[in-house]
Formats: structure tokens, sequence, C-alpha cells
């Protein structure tokens, strides 16, 4: 959870980068999302789905199945509908055998599946198909979950090469080149790289929130080697001090206090241990898919051969993030005291 600059510089730029473009247009995309995902679910993954004994080696819950097939080869020909297997046999063509057995699809989806194969069967980020079909929203409203499909986030990564630059004797990491490119096509100069005095400032608020004492100042100051400013940086993250900062910012979030805010403002002893176990992990570098699954189950969390007592300990102190928060103790429906509890956990 450390931030070094050029990370905090690569969170802040991306916002501002355009995304890969998609490799399905919106309207492929609604078409399958509409017209030939909730086909597949319906109709096939009985016999064909992700968590089944695949018949004839075939499954159909991704577009790498589809094209890999199974004894028969595979299962669709994209661009090419009439020599596809899957729509030959979903056709209940005499040289094929008939998908389903026991009864013919409407016309419609026979059609759907045909023509979505004739479009190259485009499949929206080649995800394998949900299990679980998703209720049929009225179709004007499908432009915006696909745009919202198509955010720079939700996109596969795809390798980026730094822009050819003016400036290049500006450059630092390769970071800096996009940064300058937008400058440049704006028309505009970077600033003037600020005094060591100042930098030592800015880096020890922003790490720690408190302003560098005047040794840590002359002590950069007088560091005049090659990654100085790097060193610099490395000792604030090694700091305790760290760790509260970024801590705090934590703590904020998740309705951290000593007391739980309403009625009486009973006290509660022991959250100082939550708060404690939080700056640790900020600390230590915590991973944080760990720091997120230890706090919401963390007593859950089966304990390793080799792991201290004390570190099963920790996990469970993680779980105070559950007791947090305002609760109306003198609530007299017990059941709506239970419920708004978990739904300030839930919306936490």
């Amino acid at each position: 959870m450390q931030f070094t600059a050029s990370l905090v510089i690569l969170i802040l730029l991306a916002g501002g980068l355009p995304a890969a473009p998609p490799t399905v247009s919106r309207e492929d995309a609604a078409f399958f999302e509409t017209r030939v995902r909730p086909v597949l679910v319906r109709r096939c993954f009985d016999c064909h789905g992700p968590k089944t004994d695949n018949e004839a080696g075939l499954k159909l819950d991704s577009l790498a199945s589809l094209l890999t097939g199974g004894r028969s080869g595979p299962a669709i020909k994209p661009g090419n509908p009439d020599n596809s297997l899957l729509v030959l046999a979903i056709r209940h063509d005499p040289a094929t055998p008939d998908m389903p057995p026991k009864s013919k699809l409407p016309l419609a989806e026979v059609a759907d599946l045909a023509e979505w194969i004739r479009r190259g069967a485009p499949w929206p980020g080649q995800r394998p198909v949900r299990t679980r079909v998703m209720p049929a929203t009225d179709p004007d409203a499908f432009p915006y979950d696909q745009a919202a499909r198509d955010h720079w986030a939700f996109q596969t990564p795809q390798p980026v090469h730094p822009p050819d630059i003016n400036s290049a004797r500006q450059v630092r990491s390769p970071i800096d080149r996009f940064l300058l490119a937008r400058l440049e096509a704006a028309g505009l100069r970077p600033a003037p790289e600020t005094d060591r005095r100042t930098l030592v400032r800015r880096a020890t608020f922003d790490l720690h929130g408190l302003p560098p004492t005047p040794d840590q100042v002359n002590a950069f100051l007088d560091d005049n080697r090659p990654g100085a400013f790097s060193r610099l940086v490395d000792r604030l993250l090694a700091s305790p001090y760290y760790g509260q900062r970024y801590g705090r910012l934590w703590l904020d979030v998740v309705r951290y206090a000593d007391s739980n805010g309403m009625d009486d403002n009973l006290y509660y002893a022991d959250a100082w241990r939550y708060r404690d176990w939080v700056v640790d992990r900020f600390n230590a570098d915590w991973p944080f898919d760990r720091f997120l699954i230890e706090q919401i189950a963390g007593d859950l969390v089966p304990a390793t051969a080799d792991e201290e007592a004390s570190e099963r300990h920790a996990r469970v102190i993680a779980t105070g993030f559950l007791t947090l928060g305002p609760k109306m103790l003198a609530e007299d429906d017990p059941t709506k005291q239970q419920m708004d509890i978990v739904d300030d956990q839930i919306d936490t």
C-alpha cells in the first residue's frame, strides 16, 4: 500500500488517457447481450455449460470453447453460419446430431445465433458466459450499460508505448513522456523544477502529514548523491508516521470512533486495538486483498501450519471493522436494530 511518486502520477494520469478501443462495437455487444447470451445460458448450459460433464466434449461458455469445439471439431466458423456445426445442429440438419435433441429452438432464436456468427461471433471481452441470466431491460437503456462497460477501468490492459516528444531531456521515467506529450499538445511548458527545500517539505507533508524537522531538511540538502529523493521517500515510507498518516484516512472511511456516537454515546473500550491494527498493516505494506479480507472475515481465514498465534489473533482484531459505527441501541425493534447495523456494514 505504499505509494511512490511515479505510482501516484500514473494513477492521476490514467483518468485522462483514452482507453484502448473496444474490440466489439456497441451494436454487436448489444445484440450479443440481449439476443445471444441468454439463449446460450437458457438452452445450452444444461449439457454444455461450464459446470457440467460436457456432452461430446463441447462447452459453450466462452468464445474460445466454441472455436475449439468438441469431438466433432469447432462449433462455429465466424462469418460462416451455414457451415457452423452449432447452427446445423440447432436447425436439426441431417448431417449433425440434433440440438436440443428432443425439440427445436424457436426460429427467431436460431436466426439470432446464425446472425451472430455471420457478424463474426463478436463476444464482448471474450468472457465466459454468466450462468445466471440478468433480467431483461429496456433496449433503449442498454447503450448506457454498454457505455459503462466501455469505461477504461474495465478494459483488458493493452500494450501502450510511451509517445515521442520534443523535450526528451526532461524524461526520467516512461510516465514523464505521457505528461510531457499532453503539455506539448496544449502548447504548454512544464513547470520549473522546485527547489530541494520545498521538495523535502512537500514529500514529508504528503507521506507523514507533518513538517520535516530541521535535521531532516538539512540531511536532504546535504545529500548530493544520485537518487537522493528516492532515498528520502524510502525513509519516509519506512517511518511509523506513514502508517499513522494513511491509516487515519482509512479509519475515516470505515467510520472509526472510540464510542458508538448515538444515545448515551457508549465507549468502545477496545476500539483502539482495531485502530492500531490498521496502522500496523499500512506500515507493513500489507497486500490490499488480504487487508480487506481480514477485516470482513478474518476470523474465518484458515490458519497455516507455521503461523504464529499472534497473527491469528490479529485477524480477529481486524474484524473490529464490523463492530464500528453509530448504533441506535435504544431501538425498540430488535430486528430493525439488527438490519440497521447490517445495512451500515454493507454501506461502508
